[in-house]
């Protein structure tokens, strides 16, 4: 991307991940502060067999 005080100008798109979700349409989603993971809201297909992480206390994470 470059930017100048009357333009902007991007790059070429390209992927950042793969998803396994179902019923995902780009949205809602959200990115942490430091941009290295995403929350995406979607269902899980039936045939994934990746293990669920359940986070707590993320609300006082977010605080931090």
């Amino acid at each position: 991307m470059k930017t100048s005080p009357k333009s902007v100008t991007l790059g070429t798109p390209h992927a950042l991940f793969e998803s396994s979700l179902q019923g995902f349409n780009y949205g809602p989603y959200d990115v942490t502060r430091d941009g290295k993971q995403f929350l995406l809201n979607g269902t899980i297909s039936q045939e994934a067999n990746e293990p669920l992480t359940l986070v707590t206390n993320w609300f006082a994470e977010i605080k931090k």
